[in-house]
């Protein structure tokens, strides 16, 4: 039986695309496997995520492009792009362009699993056919039958998940189900990881603070209100939204900075387990080791494999949570009037709930 292992060359993910990988064969494989993993590469980075209105072409991603243009097409002259979606552990009140950016990257990320975990389910069974010629115990039976039925489950989980985001793409840049395949598809296949290119912030500037949509506002109202003896008022109030935003972008900083630190060191394990497999390889090839230990050594490479392409996605995820952050959502009044949602307005008035 061959197993085919075409996804050692996802141990790229997010680092350097096509940096050149050391091919080597296996004497149980029909073809060269690329077993390298490269480090992580230092691409072009701005040096403020919000330097350009149109941020996500820090995704460098044709396919996201697009679908963005096509979302804003569909939405063009329509009310209620903003919606509630899950990022990075938070709901956030996401617009429209967002929505479209976490759904593509989760997507993305999806599909590098899915594929990842048939590679794994394919040595587990290759692994069983060879214990099976052999002696194959009762222990060896079970522990064979738990690998496949837990990534099945998690297999299903992820198509099923998948399946979704593809359904919200399609909703959102009112497309086809057939229409939005044959664009995202092919950059699916890929498997390449989404990757934000900017630089990692070591903190909160405060000019990031002053430019949110929800700080300017409330600046706007002291400026007016100034004349009147509510001043005092009015400057407490300002205070309050600085601090409120300070510690919004600041928590959204420190997230980037612990999940960068993840992502990183799942990368090195990834790294050592890859190297353990060349090592089996090699031992396989020169007639010292077995194919045995080979499949072990891949099934665990593909679960750091999996792991790491996990924290890499939620990484991107987690730059999109700090855009959010950086544009400060405004809540809208029953009258349609907008108030920085991080204080509703008083005299009664009620928020418009976000969608």
């Amino acid at each position: 039986m061959r197993i085919p292992l075409p996804f050692l060359a996802l141990l790229g993910l997010s680092a350097a695309v096509g940096a050149e990988a050391n091919l080597v064969m296996a004497p149980s494989l029909t073809r060269p496997v690329a077993v390298t993993m490269s480090g992580s590469a230092t691409r072009a980075a701005s040096a403020a995520p919000f330097a350009s209105d149109a941020w996500w072409l820090g995704f460098q991603d044709d396919t996201l492009n697009a679908l963005i243009l096509a979302a804003r097409h569909h939405a063009s002259g329509m009310p209620g792009a903003t919606a509630t979606l899950t990022v990075a552990g938070d709901a956030l009140a996401l617009p429209l362009d967002m929505q479209v950016a976490a759904a593509y990257v989760s997507a993305k990320v999806d599909s590098i699993g899915i594929e990842l975990i048939r590679e794994a389910m394919a040595a587990t069974r290759r692994e069983a056919e060879l214990m099976a010629a052999g002696t194959l115990s009762e222990v060896n039976r079970s522990v064979l039958q738990q690998r496949m039925t837990d990534a099945i489950a998690a297999e299903r989980t992820l198509v099923d998940r998948r399946a979704m985001l593809l359904a919200l793409l399609s909703t959102r840049c009112g497309m086809g189900a057939q229409a939005l395949e044959a664009l995202v598809m092919p950059a699916l296949a890929e498997q390449r990881l989404p990757q934000f290119t900017a630089r990692l912030p070591e903190q909160a500037p405060m000019d990031w603070v002053f430019k949110r949509q929800d700080v300017v506002l409330a600046q706007a109202l002291r400026a007016i209100a100034a004349p009147s003896r509510t001043t005092a008022g009015n400057d407490g109030y300002l205070h309050g939204v600085v601090a409120h935003a300070t510690a919004e972008i600041s928590a959204a900083v420190h997230e980037l900075q612990a999940q960068h630190a993840e992502t990183a060191a799942l990368e090195a394990q990834a790294t050592n387990v890859r190297r353990s497999l060349e090592d089996a390889l090699a031992r396989q090839q020169d007639g010292s080791g077995s194919e045995l230990d080979v499949l072990e050594r891949y099934q665990q490479l593909m679960l750091y494999s999996q792991q790491f392409s996990s924290a890499s996605g939620t990484l991107a995820l987690g730059w999109i949570k700090l855009l959010y952050r950086l544009q400060g959502a405004l809540g809208t009044t029953v009258d349609g009037s907008a108030w920085p949602a991080s204080h509703p307005p008083s005299q009664g008035a009620l928020q418009h709930p976000l969608i």
